[in-house]
């Protein structure tokens, strides 16, 4: 509770440095921390034009998608707990696949500037990925390569742990894992396989369970 509310207190306060009003600044960080989206404009976050504001937006959208369990231990001081988790590695990589995927395809046709392809490639992924919600852009009139990395976003979903819906990155990695394994299987059909999460094997049963999940 105590990092949920200094990381709450933390956006109001950056929030009104970018010149949102106090009202706006304490729905804007109520509505980012629970990944809700809800705004107070009809435009969300576009309606500010501002690059400010939709970075601190991001940053905090996607730090509200990271497992609470890793802030702690990050406040806790365990830096490698936290930097080396392998579904925290799996979340940013994927963060940044797709922004760089989304950016490429609409700068040219719609941003001549790449930062600011960059800029709203990011936010869409992040707020889409997280299941926030906020947007700075009509991405319905983007690419259509760009609207199915978004769609795919929208399942994908942030950490366990987090405040984020979806499927959950984790699932999505042993998933991917549990997979491979099973080419692997059918390739050296003698071979002994387990599915791990970093170094902790997985039972059979959750990846049932996983695999009924999605």
């Amino acid at each position: 509770w105590k990092i949920y509310i200094f990381l709450t207190m933390l956006q109001v306060i950056l929030l009104l440095f970018g010149g949102m009003s106090l009202f706006d600044s304490v729905n804007h960080a109520f509505a980012t921390m629970p990944t809700g989206g809800f705004s107070t404009k009809n435009a969300s976050i576009a309606h500010y034009k501002s690059a400010y504001v939709d970075y601190i937006v991001l940053l905090f959208m996607l730090i509200a998608g990271i497992n609470f369990s890793l802030h702690y231990k990050l406040m806790k001081g365990h830096y490698r707990d936290f930097f080396f988790n392998s579904e925290l590695r799996a979340y940013i990589l994927i963060v940044a696949v797709f922004t760089l995927l989304v950016a490429g395809d609409i700068y040219g046709t719609l941003y001549n500037n790449f930062l600011d392809a960059f800029r709203y490639a990011s936010f869409q992924v992040v707020s889409i990925l997280t299941t926030t919600g906020f947007v700075t852009a009509d991405y319905e009139k983007w690419p259509a390569f760009s609207q199915l990395i978004l769609f795919i976003c929208m399942f994908f979903g942030s950490m366990a742990g987090s405040t984020g819906g979806a499927i959950k990155i984790v699932r999505i990695v042993l998933i991917l894992k549990h997979s491979y394994l099973e080419l692997m299987r059918i390739i050296h059909p003698h071979t002994i396989t387990v599915v791990k999460l970093g170094n902790i094997p997985i039972p059979q049963t959750i990846m049932r369970s996983i695999w009924g999940f999605f």
